[in-house]
């Protein structure tokens, strides 16, 4: 075996939401996080939901609010 290859973790593609193995559901933490864009400018972030109306996934709901000096 060779040496193990570093893994960068992002925390906002995992740390936004707990798995619930039971239904297979990304349940939202509400965890808020800074973000800074490449233009220098931040917003807070957070998720709120991952669902439709219907139940189906892939449906992000954010709130954001820039940040400013």
């Amino acid at each position: 075996a060779g040496p193990r290859r570093s893994v960068v973790h992002n925390v906002l593609l995992t740390g936004w939401f707990r798995y619930r193995l039971s239904s297979h559901q990304a349940i939202p933490n509400f965890a808020v996080f800074a973000v800074q864009d490449r233009f220098g400018r931040c917003v807070r972030l957070q998720v709120v939901d991952y669902y439709d109306d219907e139940g189906e996934s892939g449906f992000v709901k954010l709130y954001w609010q820039d940040l400013v000096d």
